[in-house]
This record gives structure tokens, C-alpha cells and sequence, in this order.
């Protein structure tokens, strides 16, 4: 049966996969949810959650003025967790983890930008306005972590 659409979550999350794994070169693993078990050395997580009370992702709707039957916009969420990692410890390993991360998120703001209508799934996405970044380096090697929203708005 098909009717109204209530969300588009389920479009948005499958249609970011695809895109990213298609803009991300082969060796950046693409997980889709947190993965448990080995991961690559770089990865991205599309739905980060950090804890059980934290979504992967969430949408809200907002009612358009207008007349007639009602219109509705989604505007949603997806957070995710970029990790660069490698087993240098030297100076420079923070600086060269730091970088790659950067340039894993120039890739991603590109493919979306490219990407700013999908259909049956957004009418608008793009990086959101806040990333947290922790680098780490200790006796096993060095990593950078990048948390980051992909935010963006569909008409319902």
C-alpha cells in the first residue's frame, strides 16, 4: 500500500551509503550504524550513536503555511564518526591523521554539494555546522576521530 510519506529517514540514510561510498576512495570502510568488530584504518560511521540515549539519527517536521491539504518539510540529522588511524607515533603522525581526516571531509562536502537535490530522499543536504576532532597517540600507534552531522531538509 502506498500513501503519504511520514518520513524519509530510511531514503536519506540509504542514498548517504551510497553516495559516500562512491565518493570515498576504496580504502575508507563505510559502515552503516556503529560496527562492532575490525575496522579498517579509515573508516566512517553513517549514524553514529555515542550512547543509548544519542540517535544515529532524527528528523523533525515542520508544517508549511498554505492552503489546501498539508504540506510538510523533514529537516534531519544524521550524525557520524570519521576515524583516521595508523601505527606511527612519530611528530608528525598527528599532524599526517589530522589531514587525511580533512581530506575525507572535503570529499563528503563535495558529493553533497554535487548531490544537493536526491530524489526520494532530500531536497537539500550538507555538512552541518559543528565537528568535534580528538587526536590520540599512545604506545599502539596514533588516530584521529572527526564527529560530524550531515543535516539537510525534504518536503513530505
Amino acid at each position: 500500500m502506498s500513501g503519504p510519506t511520514i518520513t524519509r529517514i530510511p531514503g536519506v540514510v540509504d542514498a548517504l551509503l551510497e553516495l559516500l561510498r562512491d565518493a570515498l576512495p576504496d580504502e575508507v570502510q563505510v559502515a552503516d550504524g556503529p560496527t562492532i568488530g575490525v575496522i579498517l584504518q579509515e573508516a566512517l560511521c553513517v549514524g553514529f550513536s555515542e550512547a543509548t540515549d544519542s540517535p544515529g539519527y532524527q528528523a523533525t517536521l515542520e508544517r508549511s503555511q498554505g492552503m489546501g491539504r498539508p504540506r510538510f518539510e523533514e529537516q534531519f540529522e544524521v550524525r557520524c564518526f570519521l576515524t583516521v588511524a595508523s601505527g606511527d607515533t612519530d611528530d608528525g603522525s598527528v599532524r599526517r591523521a589530522r589531514t587525511r581526516c580533512a581530506e575525507h571531509l572535503v570529499v563528503i562536502d563535495g558529493a553533497l554539494r554535487d548531490a544537493h537535490v536526491t530524489g526520494g530522499a532530500w531536497d537539500r543536504a550538507a555538512l552541518g555546522p559543528d565537528m568535534r576532532w580528538t587526536p590520540v597517540v599512545d604506545s599502539e600507534g596514533t588516530l584521529c576521530n572527526v564527529f560530524f552531522s550531515i543535516v539537510g531538509a525534504s518536503l513530505l
